[in-house]
């Protein structure tokens, strides 16, 4: 029992470490905790400990990635989504398929959507991007990246009770 506890307290401060582990690294680890270990188990410990620290960071890639694309879109389809999501994360998912109609009018669906002026989903004024992407939360974003856009617009419309700043309405 007390192995098993002091194997459990090695694997989570190797990870907490984020370190790959090396069989003198164990031995260190039990001598530190009044224990010994034979050279082949420690073989056999850093050896697992190494394969699950490695599983773990592609686990925690996988994650990143997948909540990376669930903040960026590549047409009207997933642009959809992810509009509907930051309406609703922003406290109105009653203005979401609203906000639809509008982000469709305003450029398609299309992110990278300008004319000159206005830029992304929602065409935000180029000349008020900056204070209002600070605003909401997304200062240093771009105007085309579709997640920023949305969450601003998102909170212009909440906080101002409908869809004055567009050309477009639901």
């Amino acid at each position: 029992m007390r192995r098993t506890l002091a194997t459990l307290t090695l694997i989570i401060s190797l990870t907490l470490m984020a370190v790959a582990c090396t069989p003198a690294q164990v031995t260190a680890f039990f001598d530190a905790q009044g224990q010994s270990i034979d050279q082949p188990t420690a073989v056999t410990v850093a050896q697992a400990l190494t394969v699950w620290d490695n599983e773990q960071r592609a686990l925690i890639a996988y994650l990143a990635a997948v909540a990376a694309s669930q903040r960026s879109c590549w047409g009207p389809p997933t642009c959809a989504t992810l509009v509907r999501r930051a309406f609703t994360e922003a406290g109105i998912p009653h203005r979401a398929e609203e906000a639809v109609r509008v982000m469709m009018c305003e450029s398609g669906g299309n992110p990278r959507a300008t004319n000159g002026s206005h830029d992304g989903l929602f065409q935000q004024a180029r000349a008020y991007w900056s204070g209002r992407s600070r605003q909401y939360g997304q200062a240093g974003r771009s105007a085309y990246d579709p997640w920023a856009n949305a969450v601003v617009s998102a909170g212009m419309v909440r906080d101002t009770g409908g869809w004055s700043h567009w050309s477009c309405r639901p």
